[in-house]
């Protein structure tokens, strides 16, 4: 698997607040988030779901997911430990779920980081 896996959180439903990303970290068995914002909530839970795209106001409930406890906070940096078992290639979506709404706040899909190359810049030094 990739050294690293990142996404962009985007609103989970209309009207949600979503902002930060989810960074994974598989021989880590580490998942941090970093400059997370949501919208505030009780029963708020941090799950990786076996989805590629969320689907405004789904009910995923029904959909393989594991969850990685209660969300710490709604805003700032924080790491979770990922089960060793966990397959990243198939729970590839990071979703913060609200249980009473029964809806994802936010989503991050999982993708291997670019590799970042120099970039090489000629000079335009005359003779």
């Amino acid at each position: 698997p990739p050294a690293l896996l990142e996404g962009v959180f985007r609103p989970g439903a209309a009207g949600e607040k979503a902002a930060g990303r989810a960074l994974a970290r598989p021989a880590a068995n580490e998942l941090k988030l970093e400059k997370l914002a949501v919208t505030p909530g009780r029963d708020l839970e941090l799950w990786l779901v076996a989805v590629d795209r969320l689907v405004d106001g789904a009910d995923l409930t029904d959909t393989k997911h594991v969850s990685l406890g209660r969300l710490k906070k709604t805003e700032g940096d924080q790491t979770y430990r990922l089960p060793p078992e966990l397959d990243l290639k198939v729970y590839r979506t990071v979703v913060v779920w609200s249980r009473r709404e029964r809806s994802a706040r936010a989503g991050a899909l999982l993708v291997p980081q670019a590799v970042q190359r120099p970039v090489k810049v000629k000079s335009s030094r005359k003779g």
